[in-house]
């Protein structure tokens, strides 16, 4: 039951900071794509995506397993 739990609350942790970072990367790239410019801000873009992404992948990489404390 606790396992469950855990994955949740990783889960939730990836979903906010997600969101966040991805949110903050649209409002900093807005100016420069209306301008047709290229932005460093695709590389915070890029980790806004990756922690969305791990909100549906952590549940398959967090348990404790023994190939997971091997890696």
């Amino acid at each position: 039951m606790e396992k469950k739990r855990k994955v949740k609350e990783n889960q939730l942790l990836f979903f906010i900071t997600g969101l966040f970072l991805t949110g903050v990367a649209i409002y900093i790239m807005i100016d420069p794509l209306l301008h047709r410019q290229f932005t460093m801000a695709v590389a915070l873009m890029a980790l806004g995506m990756n922690q969305l992404l791990m909100v549906y992948l952590s549940p398959h990489l967090f348990p404790k397993d023994e190939r997971a404390k091997t890696i």
